[in-house]
């Protein structure tokens, strides 16, 4: 009698364990960051970024993106005072700004903040630095086809070294967690017959 109980159990236990496993592929998609993502600062700088000074990137997004994310460098300072003032604009002129105080800023480090990009639309993102103790910077990589870097409205010879990133549903994960379910189901079934 113990030992169909135990048994009971570690099937319950199985049937929640994939039942969990593939929800979490649904509400926990896997992102996956785009190939020209930098893994080490191995490009150059844009040059020094004081208070006031404005960096406009242009680029076409070439795929349906969520997040963006701008390599930073604060030559080893931790930074604690002032904030980027991050503004969006598409080509429809559609414009979405954002704050992030420099603490949230590390040295050496892409960071990443949503914006849904649409696959061969074009975009503008410009970044300002307000208020800061120091000055920073921002890696650059060699241009590319329809780019255009501007800073103080003087046009440059590279382009911000960005990363985008976007969202993916493991589908087979979905598929394996239902196959999984199923046999689970009809090894419980099979085992009420054999009990009666």
């Amino acid at each position: 009698m113990e030992n169909k109980m135990i048994k009971k159990i570690l099937i319950y236990c199985m049937i929640a364990i994939v039942i969990i496993t593939g929800v979490l592929s649904i509400v926990f998609p896997k992102e996956i960051y785009s190939a020209k993502t930098l893994t080490s600062p191995s490009t150059g700088i844009i040059g020094v970024i004081d208070n006031g000074d404005v960096v406009e990137q242009k680029f076409i997004a070439d795929n349906n993106y969520e997040k963006i994310g701008i390599y930073f460098a604060t030559m080893e300072r931790i930074l604690t005072k002032g904030k980027l003032l991050i503004t969006i604009t598409d080509e429809n002129q559609n414009v979405k700004k954002q704050e992030v105080k420099l603490s949230k800023i590390n040295d050496n480090s892409y960071y990443y903040f949503k914006y849904k990009f649409k696959k061969n639309k074009e975009y503008v993102i410009s970044i300002v630095l307000e208020n800061s103790e120091y000055p920073i910077t921002m890696y650059c990589i060699p241009k590319e086809k329809n780019t255009e870097l501007k800073i103080n409205n003087k046009e440059q010879e590279t382009m911000l070294a960005l990363s985008f990133a976007y969202k993916e549903e493991s589908y087979f994960n979905i598929w394996y967690s239902a196959m999984a379910l199923a046999l689970l189901i009809g090894y419980l079934s099979m085992s009420k017959k054999g009990e009666e």
